[in-house]
């Protein structure tokens, strides 16, 4: 939601500043009365620069927050690992590629200090044989959390199939 706001906010002074720049260079009227607004009203200059430098200021920070990089601290004892989800994400990539080889499955993890969420995409399964192969993927998922990546937490796992 926010990304599409500030992407309209963004699209609208780029049309605006297009506008207003082909006005000033194509009219002797308009420029004379931007050099005119400019010399006159210096408050309004200083309003909209900060306007424009809070709205990026918004932007960068935003950016920056959906960008860093997203870790789980293991705790073993008096020693602490920092994981990085890329590093669990490849794990569920490998474990999905393994069941499904030929397929591309979609999926992603969702991590918190106590629980961690697994979301998947599966190809088609047929009905009868989706429950059972739902229990296996959380049995070895959870098996792969805890043996591989010392999750002890609580593991919620959704899986999705594709229609036939």
């Amino acid at each position: 939601m926010l990304y599409t706001l500030l992407s309209f906010i963004l699209a609208l002074f780029l049309f605006v500043v297009g506008f207003l720049s082909l006005s000033v260079a194509l009219s002797p009227f308009a420029r004379t009365e931007v050099v005119s607004f400019i010399l006159e009203n210096s408050t309004y200059l200083l309003l909209f620069g900060i306007v424009f430098l809070t709205i990026g200021a918004i932007s960068f920070f935003y950016l920056a927050q959906n960008f860093k990089r997203r870790y789980y601290t293991l705790k073993s004892g008096q020693v602490e690992i920092d994981v990085s989800e890329r590093v669990i994400e490849k794990y569920l990539q490998n474990y999905f590629k393994e069941l499904y080889p030929f397929n591309e499955v979609p999926c992603q993890i969702d991590l918190n200090k106590k629980r961690a969420a697994v979301i998947a995409d599966l190809p088609y399964v047929p009905v009868q044989e989706q429950k059972a192969l739902l229990r296996k993927i959380e049995e070895d998922l959870t098996s792969l959390f805890r043996d591989q990546i010392g999750f002890r937490h609580e593991l919620k796992v959704s899986i999705s199939f594709s229609p036939q």
